[in-house]
């Protein structure tokens, strides 16, 4: 462990009791944790003593293949994963002994759960709300109160009732719970408030566990909620051989609950506490670690440290400005071509941004350059479903003769209740009788109440051909005509994590569209997009594009942070305004997002700024007010 610097060594020595090691971006905070459990074990610590906490499944796995080579077959002894995952083998051992069983409810099931408990009471739904409350909004709130411990009871009882809809969300919170009680399912919050009431209710079971995990280390710290903490610390006692790696300034979760004041605070909790400071980046050159350093330094309640760059100073950040976000596009992957040609090769060079609809203009210029490129976290724009459902409208509205697919995606979405086995009645007339589907939608004898939803719809349609409009315009008729927007938030929820919407996606479509005059040459520009779309296969060689917060504790050569503006980063739905200007104080943890953003350059960093996006005028991001202007060239 010669490898290691003094802080890094001082870690990995400690032994007993609490500790709380501050690793700033690039400091080896995984070097650490691994080698850290390798000196418990060296020490005579048996290996299924140790618990080690991930913050994901693909952190684990990593370190799982760091161990190996350092303590061979105890590796596999280790009790090593999320804490998640943690919770739910400890909630399976005790079920075994009671008979128990659940079964883990996916994300599809859930949101058919709130459906039904928000749709409009009947027959077979008698405790309906009628509430027209968006699907994930829903999803989100009870999310939040599992990861503060709060049950459906204790809601109740806190109700304020100057708080609009506050006995709505209680009903909502106790209906969801009994759905899935009678159904003896589980969702994923439930692994965290259960096991914490099992453990805090039962003496002898907290015990055993207690006995079980001698000493437990706690990865990306900063990140964790109120039912983590609260779970590793009853765990911890009473020896409290608890020890936590993590980085304040790195805290991007606060919308999953994330608690950075743990961080901070530790000694508040442990007042013997060791606490050690990582502040040496070894990825970072030097003027890139002074710039992140100026951004970071303006948010307070923060742990106090100056990180350091190993590496010498290279070349500055670049600010690059562009008209909108078809030019900062343009401005982006002709940067990538000169440094291609320089012999960078494509896997060298990683586009962060905000939210996933930023990534359209990127995948447009990259698929016109012929520039391999992978979207991590996400499938590819032309990919996504609301996206894919309005290009379904325009080839049926273009020519619903020769669209047979299409016609079949959107006839029920919105829901008009045309399911399967009547499309597969259209399908056997359209055969028999040697015409198309929309033909054959037309003419057949249905049900009324079928016959009533297909004219509403063939209505649409015909309306909207009807129009001598442009594309861009004939999108939004679409949303308008169809109520998309309003179902898509009722039917799937707005949000599709990360604080991003899918009516962003929307309103990106029409700023795709609105470069071309006539739908055939849009259809024709979508059909090239689709057929040489991204492929989902991280080690190509090609440019990485994905969110900032997808980019987490990753590195590339050359990063560069699109979209540089106020209502993009900071994000508009994140920060708090007063007379229409952004309250500095509120941007706390976009302040964090955009530091993260800018330390996943090694050597490189680009800071775009479009002027105008999706035809709005757009003002630079408040960050750039905060930087050091000598490390900033453009």
């Amino acid at each position: 462990m010669t490898s290691l610097n003094a802080g890094q060594q001082q870690a990995v020595d400690h032994m007993d009791g609490p500790c709380c090691v501050i690793a700033g971006a690039g400091s080896g905070k995984t070097r650490v944790l691994t080698y850290r459990i390798a000196r418990l074990i060296e020490k005579g610590v048996p290996a299924e003593s140790i618990l080690a906490c991930t913050f994901t499944r693909k952190a684990a796995g990593e370190m799982a293949e760091r161990l190996e080579p350092l303590i061979g077959r105890e590796a596999d002894l280790l009790n090593l994963g999320t804490i998640h995952s943690m919770c739910y083998r400890i909630l399976r051992e005790e079920w075994r002994n009671t008979g128990e069983e659940y079964e883990l409810l996916n994300e599809y099931w859930q949101k058919r759960f709130v459906k039904d408990i928000l749709a409009p009471p009947g027959p077979k739904n008698p405790d309906g709300l009628n509430w027209d409350l968006d699907v994930s909004a829903a999803l989100g709130f009870i999310s939040h109160q599992k990861n503060e411990l709060i049950t459906p009871e204790m809601f109740r009882k806190k109700i304020n009732p100057e708080i609009m809809d506050a006995y709505r969300y209680a009903r909502l919170y106790e209906l969801y719970e009994a759905r899935k009680e009678q159904e003896r399912k589980l969702d994923f919050d439930d692994m965290l408030i259960r096991c914490y009431y099992l453990l805090s209710e039962n003496p002898a079971i907290l015990a055993k566990y207690q006995q079980r995990y001698k000493y437990i280390l706690v990865d990306e710290f900063q990140d964790t909620n109120k039912a983590q903490w609260e779970i590793i610390r009853m765990l911890a006692e009473p020896e409290n051989n608890l020890f936590v790696v993590g980085d304040d300034w790195q805290s991007i979760y606060g919308w999953r609950g994330a608690r950075p004041e743990y961080i901070v605070s530790f000694q508040d909790w442990y007042p013997d506490a060791e606490v050690i400071v990582l502040d040496t980046n070894y990825r970072c050159n030097k003027h890139i670690i002074d710039l992140s350093n100026s951004v970071i330094r303006h948010n307070t309640d923060q742990f106090p440290k100056v990180v350091q760059a190993h590496r010498p100073a290279g070349k500055e950040p670049i600010r690059m400005n562009a008209s909108d976000e078809e030019h900062e596009a343009e401005m982006v992957i002709q940067e990538i071509q000169t440094l291609m040609k320089n012999g960078m090769e494509p896997r060298d060079f990683a586009i962060l941004y905000r939210t996933n609809a930023q990534s359209r203009a990127f995948e447009d210029r990259l698929v016109k350059e012929n520039i391999p490129y992978v979207i991590i976290g996400s499938a590819g724009f032309y990919g996504r479903k609301e996206v894919k459902d309005i290009i379904a409208y325009l080839r049926t509205v273009y020519d619903p003769d020769g669209n047979e697919e299409a016609i079949k995606r959107i006839l029920n979405v919105p829901t008009r209740f045309l399911g399967r086995v009547f499309i597969q009645q259209v399908e056997m007339h359209a055969i028999q009788n040697g015409t198309s589907f929309w033909k054959s939608l037309r003419e057949i004898h249905a049900k009324p109440f079928q016959k009533e939803r297909v004219n509403e719809f063939i209505q649409i349609i015909e309306f909207l051909r009807g129009q001598n409009t442009t594309p861009e315009h004939l999108i939004q008729l679409i949303r308008e005509a169809t109520e998309y927007d309003d179902w898509l938030k009722r039917e799937e929820g707005d949000s599709e994590g990360e604080g991003n919407t899918r009516i962003e996606n929307l309103n990106e479509l029409q700023s795709a569209a609105s470069r071309y005059s006539n739908l055939k040459d849009f259809l024709d520009f979508v059909e090239m997009m689709e057929s040489r779309t991204a492929q989902p296969d991280e080690d190509r060689n090609a440019v990485q594009l994905m969110t900032i917060h997808r980019s987490k504790g990753l590195e590339f050569p050359v990063v560069f942070l699109a979209g540089m503006a106020n209502g993009l980063l900071p994000h508009k739905n994140s920060v708090q305004y007063m007379d229409g200007i952004i309250i500095p104080e509120s941007c706390a943890e976009e302040r964090r997002l955009c530091y993260v953003g800018m330390t996943r350059a090694k050597d490189l960093l680009y800071l775009s700024y479009p002027e105008t996006y999706q035809g709005k005028t757009m003002e630079p991001s408040i960050f750039f007010e905060e930087m050091d202007k000598p490390a900033l060239c453009g």
